[in-house]
């Protein structure tokens, strides 16, 4: 991965702790083969998406309030990212993302940008779906009320015919300049999801693509490119070199390489933390069955914990306990909700106490 210090992380069902709020008790979902995994939010959030042996991630830290995003997610639902037997008639290219790892990352901005934070109404995200002509899933808006909504709309989604990177970036860019809910005091991001392969060439040369990200160099943006390591080709390479070379030439570009699912929360972690210049999160494996300890710093606010299981692996459940073992539930004071398509709880913890997560 570029840009950002990757790390290979265990197989294994991952909690990552962000910021904000703690959480308690979580369920695994799988999106099915099409999206393959579900996303849920926990007082905090829940995400899981990985197996075998979780990881958790506390990134806590003393409240504090970021400049909020205005951020175009730009998926690409071209045939080269579906797996063989989701093409339609016409389809010459497939496989580069049989997993579905781009709606994965794209919920993943979804319901954790912004979550708990204190100025999270003014966060806002809108959604395009590339092909042979960009579709405006969504509108740039506040996520606070359209994070269940948003996650729905992308989550079954079908193969264009096309991979027309240069119009839905067009559409993108002009999303972020015109739209009348864009907020001059956000900060402006359009996060590119595609394996970097346009098609056809035609108005999408290289010398295309560059003209365009060249002369929107206030916006950055942030591509990552997925692909099936199972399924390598000479032609993913050369795009993937050609978009690193875009990220070593511009200071607004960057690149990740997203071979797996730990990759996706990686980078989610690494592009919010380009933003808002905080550092990137990390996370700890977690064994099934065992507690881990937690000490919440009294200096400490709120945290978000993020937990992610593989797809092709039973489904997991975490609890979250109270130094005196009772474990946090949705009705304790201090306990909210996000309803996604699970009920997920956020809580606030003592500070200066331990917690135990098994």
């Amino acid at each position: 991965m570029s840009g950002s210090g990757s790390r290979r992380l265990r197989r294994g069902c991952r909690i990552s702790r962000m910021m904000e709020e703690f959480l308690n008790n979580s369920g695994g979902n799988d999106m099915g083969t099409q999206t393959l995994k579900q996303l849920f939010v926990m007082g905090f959030l829940l995400l899981l998406i990985s197996c075998g042996l979780p990881l958790w991630h506390a990134c806590a830290q003393v409240e504090e309030t970021w400049r909020p995003i205005d951020m175009m997610l730009v998926i690409d639902n071209s045939c080269s990212m579906f797996p063989a037997d989701k093409i339609v008639p016409g389809c010459e290219m497939w496989g580069n993302d049989p997993d579905f790892l781009r709606i994965i990352g794209a919920d993943l901005f979804i319901a954790r940008l912004g979550f708990a934070e204190v100025n999270e109404e003014a966060y806002q995200i809108g959604v395009i779906s590339l092909g042979k002509v960009p579709r405006l899933v969504s509108p740039l808006r506040p996520l606070t009320t359209a994070r269940d909504a948003l996650a729905r709309a992308i989550a079954n989604p079908s193969p264009e015919l096309a991979t027309g990177i240069v119009p839905a970036l067009e559409m993108a860019y002009s999303e972020l300049r015109d739209s009348p809910a864009r907020r001059p005091t956000n900060l402006p991001a359009i996060v590119l999801i595609t394996d970097g392969i346009p098609y056809p060439r035609a108005g999408q040369s290289d010398a295309d693509i560059e003209r365009l990200i060249s002369e929107n160099s206030d916006i950055p943006l942030f591509i990552m490119l997925l692909q099936n390591p199972e399924k390598s080709s000479d032609e993913y390479e050369r795009y993937t070199r050609f978009w690193e070379r875009m990220a070593a030439s511009y200071t607004h570009i960057f690149t990740y390489r997203v071979e797996r699912a730990e990759h996706v929360e990686e980078t989610y972690n690494a592009i919010v933390a380009q933003l808002q210049n905080t550092i990137p999160s990390k996370g700890t494996p977690v064994s099934p069955g065992a507690p881990l300890q937690v000490f919440v710093s009294r200096y400490v606010q709120k945290i978000v914990v993020t937990v992610i299981h593989e797809s092709d692996c039973p489904k997991g459940t975490v609890t979250i306990k109270d130094p005196t073992g009772t474990p946090i539930i949705d009705s304790d004071p201090g306990v909210g909700h996000f309803r996604g398509e699970e009920t997920l709880l956020k809580s606030s913890l003592s500070p200066g106490r331990g917690y135990g997560m098994t």
